[in-house]
């Protein structure tokens, strides 16, 4: 089995080193971690070196969200023994999280896995997670017109619903950074920023005729054929 640690960033590459220290401190630690750097900034590696291999990935462009985790998963997901936990980059592991949710996960018909210390809710569940192949293979890749960011989570989520994914939740838990990456960003970058989540929003409402838990949709667009 190899577990492979896959981490977008834009903005916040403090945090995303901070998040990397954490994963490598833990009682279990990933055998590679990926950074998918949107930014193409500095990552300062000194709490990781020695304990955990790198590896930064540089687009020459802003991939997103969604086609970040596209990409991770298409690399580094070859056959059903691999996990690949995806995590952003505004989040600390608590030291037990890798081994849980492995733990979790060795239960063979499960193919989505996230931390919650209550075991009863699905919070924040996309800022921390882990997936195998099979996954995928039922759901297919996260939908990358929604871009940047936003609603490409509650898509991937009903579409595993529907597609009758298996996902449990792992007894640990980690702490997490709301909107990180929109406090680092200018008054232009956060107008953008609106503007692009209302186009998302929107989409969402067309491609399921409802916003996130009351999708009307059984297939995307109702069928049209779009």
């Amino acid at each position: 089995m190899t577990v492979v640690l896959g981490v977008p960033t834009l903005n916040r590459h403090d945090l995303c080193s901070s998040l990397l220290s954490s994963a490598a401190s833990g009682t279990v630690v990933p055998d590679l971690a990926v950074v998918v750097d949107n930014g193409s900034g500095h990552i300062d590696l000194s709490g990781v070196a020695g304990r955990m291999p790198v590896e930064i990935i540089r687009p020459e462009r802003n991939l997103g969200v969604g086609p970040s985790w596209n990409l991770l998963a298409k690399r580094f997901l070859s056959d059903d023994s691999d996990r690949l936990l995806v995590v952003g980059d505004d989040v600390t592991l608590h030291a037990e999280v890798v081994e849980k949710l492995i733990g979790v996960m060795s239960d063979g018909s499960v193919d989505f896995a996230f931390p919650d210390p209550a075991r009863s809710t699905m919070h924040q569940m996309f800022s921390c997670f882990m997936a195998k192949l099979s996954l995928f293979e039922k759901v297919g890749f996260f939908d990358e017109r929604f871009y940047p960011a936003y609603f490409e989570d509650n898509d991937f989520h009903y579409r595993m619903r529907l597609a009758g994914a298996v996902e449990a939740v792992a007894p640990c838990g980690y702490d997490h950074i709301n909107s990180a990456t929109i406090k680092k960003y200018t008054p232009k970058q956060k107008e953008a920023h609106h503007k692009q989540f209302r186009a998302c929003r929107n989409y969402y409402v067309e491609k399921w005729g409802g916003l996130p838990h009351v999708e009307v949709y059984k297939v995307p667009f109702n069928a049209s054929g779009a």
